[in-house]
């Protein structure tokens, strides 16, 4: 976008200059966007310490494990997690949880309360040393399911209009760098998150669903409306390990 001049006629078509209109939106705008990006991130790495220097190698094992269904298999661990990075840490931290019998079959009952995220498990161990925004991100993202995103729109330097394929519901998603990657009809997988009135995507693919695999996600979607009749929020997150496994085998499948 092409920068504006604070006496230029204000791009919003008021009429009036851009000092006396948009300006301080923008400027709002840009602080909110970047105390976002700067504090997901410190609380990415606040949360990446925890889980391996702390709580140690063999959880970090099983969170692969369990993202990847068995197909980390034969792969370099490392390797995967930088091509997956952008899943799957906010994946670990704020959507992985073990079961009670997979706790005790890999002997961390003493370490891991079950169907505890990582995320409420370094609140439990640290206390709320959170910051206000640090804190506003964790109840954004906590227990929130990934889902199939296709951009409808890509119209301001701001972000772009998505439309959730499982639930059908549409919004606008807060991303300006990310809009620069948009093009319509692309489909990402990813968790939206809602904060102070923008959705936000801190987790998402950094590989695009292909459109031959739309017809799964519909599919998906059918199944689940004939067995529910309504997609909500509780029944995506209790079925996340399906739509992981369509965009696991689309990208195995295509790399």
């Amino acid at each position: 976008m092409t920068k504006v001049g604070r006496n230029e006629l204000c791009p919003c078509g008021s009429g009036k200059k851009y000092k006396k209109c948009c300006l301080h939106k923008d400027e709002d705008f840009n602080n909110f966007y970047r105390a976002i990006t700067q504090n997901s991130r410190s609380l990415m790495e606040k949360y990446g310490k925890f889980v391996v220097g702390e709580l140690g190698e063999q959880v970090l094992d099983e969170a692969v494990a369990d993202f990847f269904m068995s197909r980390e298999e034969d792969r370099d661990r490392n390797t995967l997690l930088s091509e997956f990075g952008s899943m799957f840490w906010p994946w670990l931290f704020f959507c992985w949880t073990f079961d009670p019998v997979d706790l005790a079959f890999s002997e961390l009952e003493e370490t891991i309360p079950p169907d505890t995220t990582m995320a409420e498990l370094y609140r439990q161990r640290k206390g709320n040393d959170l910051n206000k925004w640090e804190q506003s991100i964790f109840s954004a993202m906590n227990k929130k399911p990934f889902t199939f995103l296709e951009i409808k729109e890509v119209s301001t330097d701001q972000g772009f209009y998505v439309q959730d394929l499982l639930t059908d519901s549409e919004l606008f998603v807060t991303d300006p760098e990310l809009s620069n990657w948009m093009n319509k009809d692309d489909i990402i997988y990813a968790n939206p998150c809602h904060i102070e009135g923008h959705w936000l995507l801190i987790g998402v693919s950094e590989v695009n669903v292909s459109p031959d695999w739309k017809s799964r996600i519909v599919d998906l979607r059918t199944w689940l409306l004939s067995g529910y009749g309504e997609i909500t929020e509780e029944l995506l997150w209790g079925n996340m390990m399906y739509t992981r496994d369509i965009y696991l085998e689309m990208y195995f499948d295509r790399f």
